[in-house]
């Protein structure tokens, strides 16, 4: 190994660094942007502080394995319903998928609001009162 052909790369290094208008070189001569790195740096570490120390339930997700589960098994049945609404399967299904359906319940609720409407308007028309 040539120890003055490394030593010669070394400072060829050192000198294009220096040189160099790259990240790196930016971070070290620019103070305001060190301290930005630094404090960003500073409010991970204290992030990770918390989450360690902490018994809330993001540590909960991490540290339980029992919620996991629960949660991979809520979120595999909510994926099957969806699946079987998607394909037309049961009444929702239907509804989103059977255009014909859609229409025809439309229909029903527009006349079922009108008549609410009407008994709203006219009750002697649909009810009798009578005390004797």
């Amino acid at each position: 190994m040539d120890i003055s052909s490394s030593v010669g790369d070394i400072k060829l290094f050192a000198q294009t660094f220096e040189d160099s208008a790259a990240t790196p070189s930016k971070v070290i001569r620019d103070p305001t942007l060190y301290e930005k790195f630094q404090t960003a740096a500073e409010s991970l570490d204290v992030f990770s502080q918390k989450l360690a120390s902490s018994r809330g339930t993001v540590n909960k997700l991490i540290e339980d394995e029992s919620l996991y589960v629960n949660v991979n098994s809520a979120s595999k049945n909510l994926s099957n319903l969806i699946e079987h609404i998607d394909s037309g399967k049961g009444v929702v299904g239907s509804l989103i998928k059977d255009e014909e359906l859609s229409g025809e319940l439309k229909s029903t609720l527009v006349g079922l609001n009108a008549l609410i409407k009407d008994i709203k308007d006219h009750p002697n028309r649909y009810f009798k009162f009578s005390f004797f």
